[in-house]
């Protein structure tokens, strides 16, 4: 037996998984740098802020696509959500893959309101608005979160070198935030 066995089965993520946690690492971060820049950065940060919240969506759209292809049987996905006895909601708030795929269904609802503000001038002057603030800020919790998640759910795989690894959430999510701030510096030039 070797010293660094692994004492549970290797997780095997294909290309699927990796791009996941690549778009979703982009996707929070435009989202977090378009909430700061439109709420905290100066009027000419108006058009970063634009094209923050217009990439922010569409990256994060694939990433459910990406989560449902890599089951193996897309069909079971609904039961990270619906349970399937009951009929009710399936939330675990104990299980790291339910706290994932709530929190990556509410923040892709956040990013598209935030999109659709963008090409649509009445959803627009609402979250221009007292509450639209209030509506950016809470998006930008569960963008932080989708962006740390992926880090925290590596931590607790009980894989040698990454198994309790505490700063690994904070890590993703610097990770995106500069990839993010990269991508933003690519698409305004």
């Amino acid at each position: 037996m070797l010293l660094a066995e692994h004492f549970v089965k290797p997780p095997n993520w294909t290309w699927l998984i990796l791009g996941y946690f690549f778009l979703a690492g982009l996707s929070s971060g435009c989202y977090a740098l378009g909430v700061m820049l439109r709420l905290w950065g100066r009027p000419s940060h108006g058009s970063a802020a634009r094209i923050a919240f217009l990439a922010a969506f569409p990256l994060v759209i694939v990433c459910p696509i990406l989560l449902t292809v890599d089951l193996g049987q897309p069909t079971r996905f609904w039961h990270m959500l619906i349970d399937s006895a009951g009929g009710g909601l399936n939330f675990k708030y104990w299980s790291p893959m339910s706290l994932g795929v709530w929190g990556l269904g509410v923040f892709s609802g956040f990013a598209f309101l935030s999109f659709l503000g963008e090409i649509w001038a009445p959803v627009g002057r609402l979250l221009h608005s007292l509450l639209g603030g209030l509506l950016l800020v809470v998006g930008l919790v569960f963008a932080l979160f989708v962006g740390a998640y992926t880090g925290v759910l590596l931590s607790v795989s009980n894989q040698p070198v990454w198994s309790d690894g505490w700063p690994l959430g904070g890590l993703f999510l610097a990770s995106g935030l500069s990839g993010a701030t990269a991508l933003l510096l690519l698409l305004i030039a």
